[in-house]
């Protein structure tokens, strides 16, 4: 299996696409994402549906998915790490929305 260059990536697509300051415009397009990722509703999304809404977004293989999965996974313990809430045991697994522009 072809291994993944890091430099192939396209970065600039990868912020226009999933932006994170705090403009109207992409709090408005985070929104959309999260919808995305969350397909079944619930108001929470799993590392797995993240991964998956990642690759849909972006448009990477699976190849790609095994690279960034662990920066994925840094990401998303970053996100509640830096999100007060509480200590709820159900939400451990999962980004809330309100954490999703830390994410």
């Amino acid at each position: 299996m072809k291994s993944i260059d890091l430099k192939e990536i396209d970065w600039e697509l990868f912020d226009a696409k999933l932006p994170c300051d705090r403009s109207e415009a992409s709090q408005k397009t985070r929104a959309k994402l999260f919808a995305v990722f969350d397909p079944n509703g619930n108001g929470l999304i799993s590392l797995a549906e993240i991964e998956k809404g990642l690759m849909e977004v972006l448009g990477y293989g699976v190849d790609v998915k095994r690279v960034v999965a662990k920066s994925v996974a840094r990401a998303h313990r970053g996100a509640k790490a830096a999100i007060h809430r509480d200590n709820s045991k159900a939400a451990d697994d999962y980004v809330e929305k309100r954490e999703c522009r830390v994410f």
